[in-house]
């Protein structure tokens, strides 16, 4: 997991390394168990996230660059995408041009050459629309600064801190006459926190830091906003290549997604900071406690989503489990997921999704989505939806853990006889027989044909029965 906690002076970070920073102008500041950090900076309004917005990324052929382009084009933007290598960034282009619709600009350069800086600035500046800028490209040598190649050094610097300032000074002439834009720094937890060997890049990972800073306070209240983003250790060929690898342990270590998603998510808070009527929460929403926000606002919350397919379920069940802090669901999932919702018995859609929603709301799907409606269309037909709570459930229901284990037993062996599965489940046989007779069930019935009722019945019919 990797879980964010807010700080002062819109300061944002990942567990696991610690270090101890001080702030400028406020003395220590203790940020503990920490392995990442996203300083916010923000000038006012947000990001637009859609198609027609076009970010330039920079060292986007691999690592948190190519992170950032994919995320981003799937968010609804266009790009330009910026690094040495032509052929990765063509092969990158094409794939999100064709996943999601995006235009992808290409252009290949060194940002250690001030000719090809000057020539990306001139793009963004003849262009004046960009925006968002990821100024992310950058390389180490990880050795003592006394033997190191001093060409090196010097082009490291070029690539990490003049580079940034050509295209961010580019960048905002056109972000500012607009009145909105983002530019985010990539930095390094290693510009807080020196370190011998690495002496240079640590030096101008801590410029980026301070030039966002000092560039934040400039631009207060022009609707730009300026991040420092400072990851710890991130799986990417960077790390790979001065064999940093094998000397950390995995614990410590990030993905480069994970490391995109703490900085747009803090941009998103950053956005509405100035609205007491919106909270922007980073959570897993598997594992998230919808239970929170209806103790800390003393009523039941709505719940609205784009499910992914892969989580549909899971989330649903779970959502269903803390229904008493709910009033309602309204959910775009999967056409197929959609009528599992609301399948009746005796059809190939019929399961414990069905049975367990229909115990506790009213559930019925609102209105179709079709493919044409995103871009690029899918394969599938999207379905949205609308689940209102009921003040109690619908059938009574006895011991719920006993009709959690009748509905699971029918399913999981679905083509048995009711009585086979709940033996299998460890129901006793005698007892069964006794149960089904009361209420009139077949000793042919399979679980798929039994309505909400009769599982319900069923359940407490066996409820406190030992099992052998």
């Amino acid at each position: 997991s990797f879980t964010v906690a807010s700080m002062p002076g819109s300061r944002l970070h990942a567990e696991r390394l610690s270090l101890h920073s001080e702030a400028r102008g406020r003395g220590p500041e203790r940020f503990s168990g920490k392995r990442s950090e996203v300083r916010n900076i923000t000038g006012g309004r947000g990001m637009a996230g859609k198609r027609g917005e076009t970010a330039l990324v920079t060292g986007a052929s691999s690592g948190i660059g190519e992170a950032f382009a994919r995320r981003l084009a799937a968010d609804g933007y266009d790009l330009v995408v910026v690094a040495r290598r032509e052929e990765l960034l063509r092969e990158l282009a094409d794939e999100l041009s064709g996943a999601h619709g995006a235009a992808v600009e290409v252009e290949p350069a060194d940002l250690s050459v001030e000719a090809d800086v000057a020539r990306v600035a001139q793009r963004i500046r003849e262009d004046g629309s960009l925006a968002m800028l990821v100024n992310n490209a950058g390389f180490s040598t990880a050795e003592k600064f006394v033997d190191a190649d001093l060409e090196s050094q010097l082009r490291m610097a070029h690539v990490h801190n003049l580079a940034a300032l050509s295209l961010t000074h580019a960048a905002l002439q056109g972000m500012i006459a607009r009145g909105r834009g983002s530019v985010i720094n990539v930095s390094s937890i290693a510009g807080l926190v020196p370190a011998p060997y690495n002496a240079v890049y640590d030096a101008t990972k801590g410029f980026l830091v301070l030039f966002s800073e000092g560039l934040h306070q400039e631009l207060r209240g022009t609707g730009v906003r300026v991040q420092a983003l400072c990851p710890g250790y991130t799986h990417t060929g960077f790390h790979a290549a001065i064999g940093v690898e094998r000397n950390i342990p995995e614990g410590f270590w990030l993905n480069p997604e994970e490391v995109v998603d703490a900085s747009l998510a803090d941009l998103l808070k950053e956005r509405f900071s100035g609205t007491e009527s919106v909270e922007i929460i980073w959570a897993d929403a598997l594992q998230f406690d919808f239970r929170g926000p209806c103790r800390k606002w003393g009523r039941k919350i709505k719940v609205v989503a784009n499910l992914p397919y892969e989580i549909s379920s899971p989330l649903i069940f779970r959502l269903l489990k803390e229904r008493d802090c709910l009033s309602l669901l309204v959910l775009m999932v999967q056409l197929e997921v959609a009528r599992r919702m609301v399948a009746p018995p005796g059809t190939k859609d019929y399961g414990p999704l069905a049975i367990w929603s229909r115990l506790y709301a009213d559930v019925r799907i609102a209105f179709r989505v079709k493919p044409a409606s995103f871009i690029p269309p899918p394969q599938v037909q999207s379905a949205v939806v609308k689940f209102e709570f009921l003040p109690q459930t619908r059938v009574q229901v006895g011991d719920e853990k006993t009709l959690e284990e009748v509905i699971r037993s029918t399913f999981t062996y679905r083509r048995k006889t009711l009585g086979k599965a709940l033996q299998l489940a460890g129901f006793p046989a005698s007892r069964i027989k006794t149960a089904r007779e009361s209420l009139g069930i077949s000793p042919m019935a399979r679980g798929e044909t039994l309505d909400l009722e009769e599982f319900c019945a069923l359940a407490r019919a066996l409820e406190g029965r030992e099992k052998p």
